[in-house]
């Protein structure tokens, strides 16, 4: 016991010499001394909108603002008309901000949805598509106030909706000019969708009694619009597929990544094929 306490009192002794010492190498800092043991200054932060070397795009990214107030975790967000925000949330609800202020303005929740909202995405003609683990996908009209009601329901899913994106096809395409959904499922299928007749045009998945069709082996989790007539989507098979919708055929696959594909972002525009174009084995690229 006596060892034990002697080595107690050594070690405090030793801890009150570094606290000793690190009050005096801290002292000139804490009294705004210029001694040489000062610890220098911290640099000024770079302004929100100025240059800043080696950030993306030559500008500093800083914090705008926040936006709270929600019940459940943020599953999906769109950016809306009118400088508004939709957020999909764990909670089965869609609420709908204004950004304006420094906090910004809730305008609204849409309700309808029975399970988690996985994914919403802005519509053209003020609406908003949004798709959940109830295995719908609901489309609704917006209104300027920030409320809404839902005007079309999607419902022949077989597993929750994890993605939604839209896509319009190029001038070679048969639905030239026109705004089609695509929704990803836990079904390992992405599917396009013809919204006001609320009817799946194609189907994007593996066939094992048609070897040319090609897809994805685990759920869909990401969608994104890669161009005129281009999808892009991501899943838990570790791989990317990039899909010509006009020719309804995979143009490329993305492997080489070590877990799920969770989120995407395209940069630039491929160009599709056409409904016409041949199609050619989809090509595999390593990362």
């Amino acid at each position: 016991v006596a060892a034990a306490l002697e080595e107690l009192r050594l070690q405090a002794d030793v801890a009150a010499a570094s606290l000793r010492a690190a009050a005096a190498f801290l002292a000139p800092v804490t009294s705004g001394g210029t001694s040489g043991s000062a610890l220098p200054p911290p640099p000024p932060p770079p302004p929100s909108a100025a240059a800043a070397p080696g950030a993306p795009g030559g500008f500093a990214i800083t914090y705008h603002r926040a936006l709270k107030g929600q019940d459940g975790a943020i599953t999906s967000l769109a950016l809306l008309s009118g400088d508004r925000i939709a957020c999909g949330t764990e909670d089965s609800k869609i609420a709908i901000w204004a950004l304006e202020g420094e906090g910004g303005r809730f305008l609204g929740t849409l309700l309808g949805h029975a399970k988690d909202v996985n994914a919403v995405v802005a519509l053209e003609g003020g609406r908003l598509a949004s798709g959940s683990d109830d295995r719908t996908v609901k489309v609704w009209q917006l209104s300027e106030e920030g409320g809404g009601i839902c005007i079309d329901t999607l419902a022949d899913f077989q597993g929750g909706v994890k993605a939604l994106a839209t896509v319009r096809l190029s001038s070679e395409g048969e639905e030239d000019g026109k705004e089609l959904l695509v929704t990803g499922d836990n079904q390992k299928r992405v599917r396009l969708w013809d919204i006001p007749a609320s009817s799946c045009l194609a189907t994007f998945a593996e066939d094992a009694k048609d070897p040319t069709k090609e897809g994805h082996r685990g759920q869909i989790l990401c969608l994104a619009a890669a161009g005129p007539g281009c999808i892009a989507s991501g899943s838990n098979d570790k791989t990317v597929r990039l899909w010509d919708v006009g020719a309804r055929r995979c143009r490329a696959v993305l492997e080489g990544h070590e877990g799920a594909i969770c989120c995407l972002l395209a940069f630039g525009e491929l160009e599709a094929g056409g409904a016409g174009a041949p199609p050619p084995p989809c090509p595999r690229t390593q990362r």
